[in-house]
C-alpha cells in the first residue's frame, strides 16, 4: 500500500502574519541606521534611515516594499541612496518562494532584469524564531549591488 503524496496548490497566494518591528539597519557587521519593517498578509514594507557613507553626518532615507498579488507575481521596490546607484521603482515583478531552513525566502525579478531575495533570518535549528529579515538587491545593469539585514530590535 502506498503513501499518498500531497503537493501544496501551485496558485495559492503566500500569506505572511502581522506585525511590525522596530529594526536595525545592518551593513556588513556594522549598525548604520534603524526604522520599521511592518508585514502584513500581504507583503512587506520597511522604512529606515542610515548614515552613507557610515562616517557621513548625514542621514538618508531607505525603502523595501513587496507586495505580493498572487502565487507568482508581486510589486517591489528598492530605495537605497548611496548602496545602489539607482533605485529599483516600485513596479510590477515576479517571484517564487522557496523555504530555507523552514523560513521563507523570496526570490524577486523585475521585467527589467533587476533581481532581488528577501529572507527571514534566525538563529540555525530554531526555524520558529526570526530575528530579521536580509535583504539583497542587484541591478540588471550590473553597476551595483548591495546586501542589509533588517535586524529585529530586542524588546525592552
Amino acid at each position: 500500500m502506498s503513501t499518498p503524496i500531497t503537493i501544496a496548490d501551485p496558485n495559492a497566494t503566500t500569506t505572511l502574519a502581522q506585525d511590525t518591528r522596530n529594526v536595525d539597519v545592518i551593513f556588513g557587521d556594522r549598525q548604520i541606521g534603524a526604522g520599521t519593517m511592518t508585514t502584513a498578509a500581504s507583503g512587506i514594507v520597511v522604512n529606515a534611515h542610515y548614515q552613507w557613507p557610515p562616517d557621513a553626518p548625514a542621514e538618508v532615507r531607505a525603502t523595501f516594499v513587496f507586495d505580493i498579488l498572487s502565487s507568482n507575481t508581486c510589486k517591489v521596490e528598492v530605495d537605497w541612496p548611496g548602496l545602489l546607484s539607482q533605485r529599483i521603482p516600485l513596479q510590477d515583478a515576479s517571484y517564487i518562494m522557496l523555504l530555507l531552513m523552514a523560513r521563507p525566502d523570496f526570490v524577486i525579478a523585475t521585467p527589467g532584469g533587476d533581481r532581488v531575495t528577501a529572507v527571514f533570518v534566525g538563529p540555525m535549528g530554531q526555524p520558529e524564531i526570526a530575528t530579521g529579515l536580509q535583504v539583497s538587491a542587484a541591478l540588471a545593469d550590473g553597476s551595483s549591488s548591495a546586501s542589509l539585514l533588517f535586524r529585529y530590535q530586542l524588546e525592552s
